[in-house]
């Protein structure tokens, strides 16, 4: 066998297979997912923190006054920043399926999971109008809020004993002003209270992103299986071949 045949498979075989180019072609994918669920966790984050009483108390201090009006500006660029990245990552998929899948059953399975989970979906639909909403008309008309309920419980020296919740808040009717909504957001709109909250828009929506996301690499990796068993075959011959030859050439990140 002559010299460094490992080295060379490895250039000229497996880097060249069909299960290597869908490795690469997946890892493409993470870049604008890394953006999407950034800035779903600086999201979240934030909801947590406004949402935590002791905090927010903290920030209604008339002290604390310029910190309050950062913190909530910082919530519209927040918010923006994930809106914006739903976009990304809709336009990028959508994009990909049509570049190397399209006429095969794994694109005609990723059409119908978006026709079932967003397209009929009538809080994706008013989160992705939302984007336009913030983008091309104006920015949500949010409340930072702080409510104190009396317990009931028999007040103590250090007060009367409340319930307290906090967070940032949309206006509903503020939303319902602009006529730019898709029918499914508008339903979604008419089904809401006063007042909509952040975590009752945002958590479900990050959690049906991140359910679509298991589910996607779930589907792409059904669709590359002989591609990805043949590449541990070549893999195997490989490290067979690096056995007879006394050395170990690069692995490809997997």
């Amino acid at each position: 066998m002559a010299e460094h045949n490992a080295g060379r498979f490895y250039l000229d075989v497996i880097l060249k297979s069909a299960g290597v180019a869908a490795l690469n072609r997946l890892h493409s994918r993470t870049f604008t997912e890394n953006i999407l669920f950034t800035n779903a966790k600086e999201l979240s984050q934030l909801i947590d923190m406004t949402e935590n009483a002791d905090f927010m108390m903290q920030a209604f201090y008339i002290q604390n006054e310029e910190a309050s009006k950062q913190i909530h500006r910082e919530s519209s660029r927040i918010v923006h920043n994930y809106l914006c990245s739903i976009s990304t990552f809709i336009d990028h998929s959508r994009n990909f399926m049509n570049e190397h899948y399209r006429g095969t059953a794994f694109y005609n399975d990723y059409s119908g999971e978006i026709q079932k989970r967003f397209h009929s979906s009538e809080l994706a639909r008013f989160v992705r109008d939302l984007r336009n909403y913030m983008t091309h008309r104006e920015l949500p008309d949010s409340q930072m809020t702080l409510k104190m309920v009396a317990t009931g419980a028999p007040a103590t020296d250090e007060g009367t004993p409340c319930d307290i919740t906090a967070g940032i808040q949309y206006k509903t009717t503020r939303f319902l002003e602009w006529d730019g909504w898709s029918a499914p957001a508008a339903r979604f709109l008419k089904t809401c209270d006063e007042f909509l909250t952040l975590r009752s828009i945002f958590e479900p929506h990050i959690t049906l992103m991140q359910d679509f996301s298991t589910w996607f690499e779930d589907r792409f990796r059904q669709h590359h299986h002989d591609d990805f068993k043949e590449l541990q075959a070549l893999e195997e011959q490989h490290e067979a071949l690096e056995a007879a030859e006394g050395y170990s050439s690069p692995r490809q990140n997997r």
